[in-house]
Order: C-alpha cells, then structure tokens, then sequence
C-alpha cells in the first residue's frame, strides 16, 4: 500500500475543535434501519427544532448528538432516492477498512462511505471510493478545518486504520473543504457531500488520479482549501 510518510498536522493547535463531542467510552449501536423510521419520533424530533429555531435556543445547542441518531435513516433513505449514490454509514474507521475490503472483494468500483470518529467523540466526514486501472483511491473529503482537532484525529485515524490493513494499491488522501462554519453539523454537510460526490462523477476522475499518482497533495499531508477548488466543481460551494 502506497501512503504518503508525513503525518497529518493540526496546525499546532492542541485545542478540543467546536466540530468535535466526546463520547465516553462507548457509542451506541446503530438502529435498525430495516423499517421506515417511526413517524411519532420523527415528529418529536421535527418540532423540537422548530421550537428551538423560533425561541433562538438552537444557537446554543449542540446536534451532533441528534445528526448520528438519525444519520442511518438519512443514508437509507438518500439511497433510496438515489440508488447509484451507493452510501453507507459506518461509526469508526475500523468498520470503514472492513468495508472498504468487502466492497473491494465485491467489485464494486465506485462507492461513498461516512465515517465517524469512534469512542472517543463525534464527528463525520465523508470518504469517495473509487477503483482505476485496479487501484483504489480513497479520499476524505473533510467539511470543515482540517487544522481542528477532530477532522485532524479522524484523518490520522483513517491513515494508520489503512495502514494496518495493508490493502493493495490503495492510496489515501485528504481534502479539506472548509465549507462548515457551525459548530455541530458535520454529518449534514458530509450527507450533503455524499450526494454531490455521486452527482459529480465524471468531473472527479481527475482528483482520483492525482490522489493514485501521489501528485494530489504534494508536499502537503492534505489539500488545502485554496487548492482543493482546482479539482472540485462550483457545486461543492
């Protein structure tokens, strides 16, 4: 496996990032996405945040929390709206190497994955997988700063997962969008994404190539925002 050797840097900030929730020590399984989603919770959880957007509280309230509740049914559902979209929703970059191999073993030449961080908190980027000429391109596309601690942390995390693994042909990179200016939607932004990753196909083989080539970063340990444009079309901003 081919990876850069520099190590992901954080800007030489040490701070917790607003984009970032710690978790305690375990998360919670993820729901049964096999039904429809149960209309009475829906609905709670819709006139919450109508409540909350017309009394102002929503300013100060965190949603990551309510982002990961709902993050399967949102992925069911945006693949069943799009079925080409080919998403799936996975609560650590170890479930994300794993299927990353299953959907290898199985052929399948273009994917989307979004990743959270694991145990240790939450936050969500979303991953484009993409097979060239036998070789796997796996680039994270990472809403938010990648100088915060927690698109920092999940990258890192990404890389060594990668690593350990040990896959063939496979090149890892970054891309730093910097598109999120609030404190706790990083699912949102990265479900959103997703469905232009997809949407955007043919104007995005050239990023794979670049990343498959080792060219797309450079010297960088990831592409920075002012380059990033370069390669993504004007529907990502």
């Amino acid at each position: 496996m081919i990876f850069s050797v520099q190590e992901l840097s954080c800007g030489g900030k040490s701070m917790l990032s607003p984009t970032t929730r710690n978790m305690g020590a375990s998360l919670s399984p993820q729901p049964d996405v096999s039904g429809e989603l149960n209309t009475e919770a829906l609905t709670c959880i819709v006139e919450r945040l109508e409540s909350e957007i017309i009394d102002g509280s929503w300013i100060h309230i965190s949603y990551e929390e309510t982002d990961l509740e709902m993050m399967p049914f949102l992925v069911a559902q945006a693949n069943k709206k799009y079925p080409e979209l080919n998403l799936k929703f996975v609560m650590s970059v170890h479930e994300l190497v794993s299927s990353i191999k299953e959907t290898r073993m199985e052929g399948v030449e273009s994917a989307r994955f979004l990743v959270n961080m694991g145990s240790s908190g939450i936050h969500i980027s979303v991953v484009d997988f993409r097979v060239m000429d036998g070789k796997t391109s796996v680039i994270l596309f990472e809403p938010a700063a990648c100088s915060a601690f927690g698109p920092a942390l999940l990258a890192l995390r990404t890389k060594a997962a990668l690593e350990r693994e040990q896959l063939p042909d496979c090149y890892f990179a970054m891309v730093e969008l910097d598109i999120q200016r609030s404190s706790s939607e990083c699912g949102i932004f990265s479900l959103a994404l997703a469905k232009k990753l997809q949407l955007e196909f043919m104007n995005l083989v050239k990023i794979h190539e670049d990343n498959i080539c080792e060219r797309l970063c450079g010297e960088e340990p990831f592409l920075p925002s002012d380059k990033a444009d370069r390669y993504l079309p004007v529907s990502f901003y």
